[in-house]
């Protein structure tokens, strides 16, 4: 059992265990903080007029709102935006200064994501050209599929 979890990445590192030890000790400040910055931005976009839904169960409208309340005791900074379709959200994307395009778990970067409903994920042509755009990956002219 000990060598698979060594060969499959299931071990941490003296390292890795000291930052996660230091970190916890306010990671409850620190979602909370999350919690509320993300809800407060949810409910601005639920006023815009190019929005047509926010997805976040912290929300009133949100389909699992109830269930929500009743299981939960919080929630964290994700949540979707569902854009009119004349909406150009890449013109959006990339005029985002305090956000970055990409997807990450654990960084304090705040990140967005676009996808396309038809396809279900992101496209990874239209990434790549948003982070060109954005000079956040540097060097990067072409893609090949």
């Amino acid at each position: 059992m000990r060598s698979a979890a060594i060969l499959t990445g299931q071990t941490l590192a003296p390292d890795e265990a000291y930052a996660t030890l230091r970190g916890i000790r306010t990671l409850s400040l620190r979602l909370e903080r999350h919690e509320t910055n993300a809800l407060r931005l949810a409910d601005w976009f639920q006023g815009r007029p190019e929005v047509m839904r926010v997805l976040h169960p912290g929300l009133d409208a949100h389909p699992g709102h109830a269930l929500w309340e009743r299981d939960g005791t919080g929630s964290n900074g994700l949540f979707s935006v569902v854009f009119i379709p004349a909406f150009d959200t890449t013109a959006l994307a990339d005029r985002l200064r305090l956000f970055y395009v990409g997807s990450s778990w654990g960084g304090f970067e705040s990140l967005v994501m676009p996808i396309s409903p038809d396809r279900g994920r992101a496209s990874l042509a239209g990434l790549l050209q948003m982070h060109r755009s954005s000079g956040f990956m540097p060097g990067w002219n072409t893609l090949t599929t």
